[in-house]
């Protein structure tokens, strides 16, 4: 509201201060009331203040990073001191569902005691299951799935009879790849099952199997006691979140300037968690009405880090500095 204030005192050359006593939706608890009233003795504004979230998607990312990590840090043993580092496959992005988390617990809860200052890497087996398909003999071993190739592939090729074989799994976390092991051996023994599948199959046969692909995990005693994973957010466009952002946040909050004037100005201020979404709603500027109906809004703002930015106004009331 301070912010809000000081953009009408530099535009308006005045004082603007929030008028004191009770604040709107405190005073009119039956009704969609805005958050404050401001003024400069003469002029009154009636402000509502909204805070953005970045888009749905970012702000499922960064609202479910944290949840994963207090989530998991639950199924340490009380004894476990420092940071979990889980390292899933390359793409491997959040949010993840319920199911998933109970299962990574399960697993934290396994490999949390194998790790230690003098052993600090391990690895989780986290179970796959798919399908496996052979499409013809051949006198070479090739393996096929929807990931890029990797050890995994290689491993499978090797020891593994001849044939042209693809695999489907049913473990739809965004992966990229399989896991990339050094230990060739402990590669082996999680997919021992592919190898033993492969082995019984003839041309054009199908058949479920299951596996284990190797997650590794890092232990550092020195960090602060959680559990965390490296994860990555899905690819959205920033102007489309953005505009998404802004839009939603509008219809959210006309509605509480339709049933009656509060104040000579109607103002919503949009408070904004990012500065490239800052610098794009910038960018908006006078094209917001073509965009979203503005209802009986008179001016629309953007506050970032404490600094307000006029976006859009109805009439040219507020001039430039």
């Amino acid at each position: 509201m301070e912010a809000v204030c000081r953009l009408f005192s530099a535009r308006l050359g005045a004082g603007w201060y929030v008028v004191p006593g009770p604040a709107p939706d405190e005073a009119h608890r039956e009704e969609k009331a805005p958050d404050a009233l401001i003024s400069d003795g003469k002029i009154t504004a009636a402000v509502e203040v909204t805070q953005l979230t970045g888009g749905e998607t970012l702000h499922r990312y960064l609202t479910s990073k944290p949840a994963l990590k207090r989530e998991l840090t639950k199924a340490l043993p009380e004894s476990f001191q420092g940071t979990l580092w889980i390292c899933p496959p390359d793409g491997f992005a959040l949010p993840v569902t319920r199911e998933l988390v109970t299962q990574l617990q399960r697993l934290v809860a396994e490999v949390a005691p194998t790790v230690s200052a003098e052993n600090p890497q391990s690895y989780i087996r986290f179970p796959m299951m798919g399908w496996l398909l052979k499409t013809r003999n051949n006198h070479h071993t090739e393996w096929l799935c929807r990931h890029s190739r990797s050890q995994f592939h290689i491993v499978l090729e090797r020891k593994g009879p001849p044939g042209i074989y693809y695999l489907y799994d049913e473990c739809d976390y965004g992966l990229w790849s399989h896991p990339e092991v050094e230990d060739e051996n402990m590669l082996l023994d999680s997919i021992s099952s592919l190898i033993e599948a492969a082995a019984s199959m003839d041309n054009n046969d199908r058949q479920e199997v299951q596996w284990h692909d190797l997650w590794q995990v890092i232990f550092v005693p020195s960090a602060p006691r959680n559990v965390s994973v490296l994860a990555i957010s899905k690819v959205y466009s920033l102007p489309d979140s953005a505009l998404q952002d802004v839009s939603s946040a509008i219809q959210r909050k006309i509605s509480k300037f339709s049933e009656r004037s509060w104040a000579d100005l109607h103002v919503l201020a949009l408070v904004v968690p990012l500065r490239l979404e800052h610098n794009y709603l910038l960018a908006l500027r006078e094209d917001l009405p073509g965009l979203v109906d503005l209802g009986n809004l008179d001016v629309v703002v953007a506050v970032y880090q404490g600094e307000a930015s006029l976006l859009w106004q109805r009439d040219p009331k507020l001039r430039r500095p």
